[in-house]
């Protein structure tokens, strides 16, 4: 489960597919996300039956929300306490597809070294491009998905030696 970081403050997040929208967690809070439609203007998305154009936009660790002229700055952290296991955390090196999906990108190959953060695959569901990071600082051990695959939520499709690293001296 990825971890966010916002005024001093981490959140752990969960984006699970719902309908045409999304169900997010955030520290157990639950927030329904009715509809969502990717623009070329920003990303629509229904909440409470009142639409709101939001941007997003990232690089590197960090992830900038704006909305209603309000940015909101989310740098991405290791995620810290109880679900971690379940969200292919840090902690076990697996790391699974948050959603249904299809694999469009494989950006690493078994033996390489990966930074905490580094995105590993990029997958598409629902319209949207979904990064899909490493939990932590490590080698690749195992790819169980290919471009072009279609994978299930909460998959292992990467698996990883956290906190090893590799010399190729």
């Amino acid at each position: 489960m990825p971890a966010y970081q916002y005024n001093a403050r981490t959140y752990n997040l969960t984006l699970i597919p719902a309908g045409e929208g999304y169900r997010i967690e955030v520290d157990g809070r639950v927030i329904e996300v009715d509809a969502v439609e990717p623009r070329p203007e920003g990303l629509r998305i229904r909440l409470d039956g009142r639409w709101h154009t939001v941007y997003v936009s990232r690089e590197g660790k960090v992830q900038w929300v704006s909305h209603q002229g309000r940015a909101f700055r989310f740098e991405q952290v290791a995620a810290r306490g109880r679900r971690s296991r379940a969200g292919g955390g840090s902690g076990d090196g697996q790391v699974r597809s948050p959603m249904p999906g299809q694999v469009r990108a494989v950006h690493t190959t078994v033996g390489d070294s990966v930074d905490m953060g580094q995105t590993l695959m990029l997958l598409e569901a629902m319209k949207m491009e979904i990064r899909i990071q490493a939990p932590c600082k490590g080698v690749v051990e195992a790819i169980h998905a290919e471009a072009g695959a279609v994978v299930e939520k909460d998959q292992v499709i990467v698996v990883l030696s956290c906190g090893e690293e590799e010399s190729d001296g």
